[in-house]
């Protein structure tokens, strides 16, 4: 048996330890030269997993509850209940929790909020504080730093402001967007902010 065989012998025997205490952490086994431990995981928290270099690096004691694939995935979290996956996702969460980041460099400047969701390649970016938020698409994301209650959908699609709905490149505010198809063709009439729109959809 090489070498290489014997220590992929030991990684897997190590994961089999960290399941046993609740702590799972892969990156020793499948980081490579980029990859390297991911150790911290396993050392402290409750219930965190992570996958990647240096990914959940940053948990305390009483962190729990996350989930970390990717390198340097959530590198700062210290707080609970937060999911990433991707190269760098969530890289700067500090106190966030219970959010949700799928894609590379996704709320990646996210350092305080709660119940964010980002879906995309950089999706949530420049989002530093902010609730209730939620981005998909390629690089969807706002202006400001500080957003809450947002939705923001499309690629480049960005939010200027708190209970804001963005698709595309089209503004509304939430709550005040009403539309009705007109007779039976594909027409619809959008009122945005007292203007009314029609829109043909194919």
């Amino acid at each position: 048996m090489s070498a290489s065989n014997q220590e992929v012998i030991n990684a897997l025997a190590s994961i089999a330890n960290f399941t046993l205490t609740d702590k799972t952490s892969f990156g020793a086994l499948f980081g490579g030269s980029n990859g390297g431990s991911s150790n911290v995981a396993s050392a402290k928290g409750v219930g965190n997993t992570s996958f990647g270099n240096s990914a959940l690096s940053g948990l305390i004691d009483t962190s729990k509850q996350n989930t970390a694939f990717g390198h340097r995935s959530q590198l700062s979290t210290e707080s609970d209940s937060n999911t990433s996956f991707g190269f760098e996702s969530m890289l700067f969460n500090w106190m966030g929790s219970e959010n949700t980041a799928f894609g590379a460099f996704t709320f990646d400047n996210l350092t305080l909020g709660c119940n964010n969701v980002a879906f995309g390649f950089q999706a949530g970016k420049n989002v530093s504080v902010g609730n209730g938020n939620l981005f998909i698409g390629n690089s969807a994301g706002v202006s400001l730093g500080n957003i809450n209650n947002s939705i923001v959908i499309g690629n480049y699609a960005e939010a200027n402001k708190d209970n804001q709905m963005v698709i595309g490149s089209v503004t509304c505010e939430a709550g005040e967007v009403k539309q009705e198809q007109l007779n039976s063709t594909n027409t619809w009439s959008v009122i945005i902010n007292g203007v009314e729109r029609k829109i043909l959809l194919a």
